[in-house]
């Protein structure tokens, strides 16, 4: 581990801990709002893909935020950035609380995404500068999993939360943690950056962004993560209207499935974290990617047979979401390692490619069909598929040097 400069990240536990958390705020601040989706369609009457956009303005926002983001963190620090998008985050969850139209709703998730992107793109800058390459991975790893706890119970919570009080609560809990992020970062968050210099300039770090989008194991990689990401978001955005409109379930129902889902996440991740895996970080991914489209095939198929059990059509999902697990930290690191000295940058790169790839997709989808699974399963399996052609670009001497 590389020592950083203050003394409160002398515990490698706690500021990953920290760091979680700052990460978790955009996961949170999604899945926890997603059950409520159905509410919020019937009580402004609009219709799916309107409502979508409460979810897709949230990541079109996050993406583009975070091309400033990361050169905000190298330019004037990490822990500025993040401090600063936990406030933001803050104002954003009580705009949200107290929207009394869609158009204010939308406004309000805007302002949160600000915020969320400036602490997720500090959160992994600060990894980026405290870890060596070799444990880069590993850390991202237990990052994500760490995060991954968070977001697994949000949507289960946030079921209970929206049938019990309505859509709104969940942002005055967002607000309320958004507070406590805030209190905890100004005492415990050190300064991590590199000495600032010419390199810190922002016109430097404008052309090492034009450098690295020249890569194309750089760009293969930004492809296959956003792939990833964008499989898991359409799934948990599009669940609940499967729920009511297939299965004929309640909102509390979808989320035992999103647990179901997000299980097979943790356990890749921790298996990269506890470094079980010994593989070549191209086998491994070779594997994972396999694995992601065999499960998006499996669900394919009960959603093509009539309609059952929901858990026939979520059981598949398991599997598919481990191997997302055991590849996402290894592309998250070989996005963020080629980069040293300029974390922040390639942060914002990976965090823009994800979150673009995210909402185009989100709100495409919002305007398939949710009275049958075929259309997101469809989605699944063709973007799993690209994900696996990607590793045909990807240079064997690239691979070796992750190993």
């Amino acid at each position: 581990m590389r020592p950083c400069s203050a003394s409160g990240a002398a515990d490698p536990r706690a500021l990953i801990a920290l760091l979680a958390v700052c990460g978790a705020l955009g996961p949170v601040a999604t899945n926890l709002f997603l059950p409520a989706l159905p509410l919020i369609r019937e009580q402004f009457a609009v219709t799916v893909a309107a409502t979508q956009t409460t979810v897709s303005s949230f990541l079109v926002a996050y993406a583009f935020a975070t091309l400033f983001t990361g050169p905000i963190a190298e330019r004037f620090g990490r822990r500025p950035t993040i401090l600063s998008g936990a406030a933001i985050f803050t104002m954003g969850s009580a705009l949200c609380a107290l929207a009394s139209s869609l158009p204010a709703l939308i406004a309000g998730r805007v302002v949160q995404a600000l915020g969320a992107a400036a602490t997720l793109t500090g959160s992994r800058t600060v990894v980026a500068d405290v870890f060596s390459d070799q444990m880069l991975p590993r850390m991202i790893a237990t990052l994500t999993m760490t995060m991954v706890i968070a977001t697994v119970l949000t949507p289960w919570a946030g079921g209970y939360i929206a049938a019990a009080f309505g859509w709104k609560a969940g942002f005055w809990m967002l607000l309320l943690a958004g507070t406590l992020l805030l209190v905890v970062a100004l005492r415990r968050l050190p300064e991590t950056r590199p000495g600032a210099g010419a390199g810190h300039r922002i016109v430097a770090i404008l052309l090492r962004s034009r450098r690295a989008l020249a890569e194309r194991e750089f760009v293969v990689t930004l492809c296959q993560a956003s792939a990833i990401y964008a499989i898991f978001l359409v799934l948990i955005a599009y669940a609940p209207y499967l729920m009511r409109d297939v299965y004929g379930g309640a909102l509390a129902d979808v989320g035992r499935y999103y647990i179901l889902m997000s299980l097979g996440y943790f356990v890749g991740n921790w298996l990269i974290s506890r470094g079980r895996i010994k593989a070549d970080v191209r086998k491994v991914l070779r594997i994972a990617l396999l694995i992601q489209l065999l499960g998006a095939l499996a669900s394919l198929a009960v959603a093509l047979a009539p309609p059952g059990r929901p858990i026939w059509l979520f059981a598949p999902l398991l599997p598919m979401a481990f191997g997302q697990g055991l590849a996402l930290p290894h592309l998250s690191a070989r996005a963020v390692s080629p980069a040293p000295g300029f974390a922040g940058l390639a942060s914002s790169l990976l965090g823009f490619a994800q979150q673009a790839t995210a909402a185009a997709a989100v709100q495409g989808m919002g305007f398939a069909r949710t009275d049958t699974a075929v259309p997101v399963m469809l989605f699944c399996v063709a973007v799993s598929g690209l994900a696996m052609l990607a590793l045909l670009f990807t240079p064997r001497s690239r691979a070796a040097r992750l190993a």
